[in-house]
């Protein structure tokens, strides 16, 4: 008995380390849909000339919840970059190391033509695949490292109790 309750010390180690691990894979997962998201919304203006209201309310239904809650509220006397910003902030998908280049994006959307619009994009885009860059570096360097801390902070634990 003794015995099944070391085992699992170890596993809830091991599984420690997985989430921590986990995290740093999702958020690189969550910056190359923003990137996409990003690319829509491009495709979107350049192609089709979607105004940012409806261009906003056809995201709605994404990954991210911000979109929705910006067309949502979206009214003559609220301004779209803090609307932006508040979305952004209060959205959970989006993570922190993209939070300042959407809000950057979001100063500049719906207050310039078309051109601009699509420059603002493109910019955004750039400094998604940053973010996505150097969270895939982070996830490469440091998830083994909390895959085997966890395992070895497990197994410590239980060496402890033995």
């Amino acid at each position: 008995m003794k015995l099944l309750g070391l085992v699992c010390i170890v596993l809830a180690g091991a599984l420690a380390g997985l989430a921590a691990s986990g995290r740093l894979r999702r958020e690189a997962g969550q910056c190359e849909r923003l990137i996409g998201l990003v690319g829509e919304m491009e495709s979107s203006i350049r192609y089709r000339g979607t105004p940012v209201q409806e261009l906003l309310q056809s995201l709605a239904g994404t990954d991210f919840s911000f979109p929705g809650r910006i067309s949502a509220r979206m009214a003559p006397d609220m301004p779209l970059p803090v609307l932006w910003r508040e979305a952004v902030a209060a959205d959970a998908q989006v993570p922190a190391c993209t939070r300042q280049v959407l809000c950057t994006l979001g100063e500049t959307l719906g207050t310039t033509d078309t051109a601009g619009a699509l420059a603002a994009l493109a910019l955004c885009r750039e400094g998604l695949s940053q973010a996505a860059r150097e969270s895939r570096e982070r996830y490469a360097r440091q998830g083994r490292m909390f895959r085997a801390l966890g395992l070895l902070g497990g197994a410590m634990a239980a060496l402890l109790l033995l």
